[in-house]
């Protein structure tokens, strides 16, 4: 079958902000420039949107009425599924009228929970998209050592306090979606942007439920290498030195392992290599959760003056201790950066260790300090080169065409089996 302009394909989300809003924002894009089919995205939140069709204001505003008053009286708990339902009746009316011949789900699970999915229409080819692990757990997004959710969550919850989406108990949460998924995997799809959360997903979803691998993209036009570092860091007026350089929309959430790299910063000043400066982008919890002498500059939204900060770096680290496919070793890579990170989750599926960086032992200080030396040791001829081969894994795997094609295929597997 031929796709018609007429068939549309709606993404949808809860929040247009974040790593997962991100990666929807590009895909919608690649999309728009390499597809037949009318794509269009959907959130439910408002706030800090561009990209994406809303329900308008009063979803956002009816949400923060009840958390005032709920955190007045100490009724949180209780007023927190009528928030979720008034995001979710808000989004399923959008998707209703506009009546798409694939739905594209991305997050939810920030503002809506389970239900939302169990109320969409059931006619309706559904590409689920995994940014985190939510979907194959009992309500956490991320597991870390728990593996539990492989066969069934129950009993003691080791992220009982960083559930999200939840309206029941682990086990009953686990139970709804695998039966929903046994039951809808004739219309059902998962993409996953990363090769370990695709091997998670195929390990613990129902048999015959379909996973596929698709990485996330980059606008290979907005990052990419601009010129010698030196320069670049005049530019932003930074000291000219060794510059190791660290990020993420929460710069210091626990997920991404910042102690570790305070830790290992610590060790290099400490030991023979003490000639480089620490910059550090992203927002923060609090004033003093990073030290004293490292740059920080906040959060950066224009996507070209980020990428000159990943050209002004010798390296980019992400001690991430729990990723799926981490947009900014993406970023990096594209701008000809060579990063180090844990060998967790999808990171080394960009970090190629000793080809576009290093990959550290998990956990591991003392590997992720020889990481850093080694890498901001390198002669200019093996600098170059690692350059190099990042700006060639960027072009030849995580470009915006190649993803959208790749979408297209399951869209049209989707409408063909129809």
């Amino acid at each position: 079958m031929t796709t018609m302009s007429s068939d549309k394909v709606i993404l949808v989300s809860d929040l247009c902000e974040g790593g997962a809003a991100i990666a929807c924002k590009r895909l919608l894009q690649g999309l728009n420039d390499n597809s037949a089919y009318d794509v269009s995205w959907v959130s439910a939140n408002k706030f800090g949107c561009k990209h994406a069709r809303t329900p308008g204001d009063w979803p956002g505003m009816f949400s923060t009425l009840l958390s005032k008053i709920g955190h007045k009286f100490g009724l949180d708990l209780e007023l927190r599924s009528l928030r979720r339902k008034a995001y979710e009746s808000a989004l399923l009316k959008m998707i209703n009228i506009a009546q798409p011949s694939v739905i594209n789900l991305h997050n939810i699970h920030e503002s809506m929970s389970f239900s939302f999915v169990e109320r969409l229409p059931k006619d309706i080819p559904l590409v689920w998209t995994l940014h985190d692990m939510w979907a194959l757990t009992g309500g956490c997004a991320y597991s870390f050592d728990c593996h539990k959710y492989l066969e069934l969550c129950s009993g003691d919850c080791p992220e009982l306090k960083n559930l999200r989406g939840v309206e029941f108990g682990v086990e009953k949460e686990w139970h709804r979606r695998h039966d929903f998924y046994r039951m809808n995997k004739h219309r059902l799809v998962f993409v996953s942007p990363s090769q370990w959360l695709a091997d998670e997903a195929r390990r613990s979803l129902p048999d015959g439920v379909v996973v596929k691998c698709i990485p996330n993209s980059i606008d290979i036009t907005v990052f990419g290498p601009v010129t010698e570092c030196a320069m670049v860091r005049n530019v932003l007026k930074l000291p000219d030195k060794k510059t190791i350089l660290i990020g993420s929309q929460q710069a210091d959430e626990g997920r991404k392992g910042l102690s570790y790299l305070v830790d290992a910063i610590s060790n290099m000043r400490e030991g023979s290599m003490s000639s480089f400066q620490v910059v550090v982008f992203g927002a923060s919890r609090k004033d003093d959760s990073l030290p004293d002498d490292w740059i920080k500059v906040g959060s950066i939204r224009d996507e070209k003056l980020l990428n000159l900060y990943y050209n002004a770096a010798d390296v980019f680290v992400l001690p991430s201790l729990a990723d799926n496919l981490p947009n900014t070793l993406l970023e990096a890579s594209a701008a000809g950066t060579p990063s180090v990170c844990f060998d967790v989750g999808g990171c080394k599926d960009v970090v190629r260790d000793k080809k576009t960086g290093f990959v550290a032992q998990y956990k591991n200080t003392t590997s992720l300090t020889e990481c850093l030396r080694y890498v901001l040791s390198l002669s200019s001829d093996q600098k170059a080169q690692m350059q190099r081969n990042c700006r060639e894994v960027a072009e030849s795997e995580y470009a915006m065409s190649i993803q959208a094609e790749r979408y297209n295929e399951v869209f049209l597997e989707m409408t063909d089996n129809r």
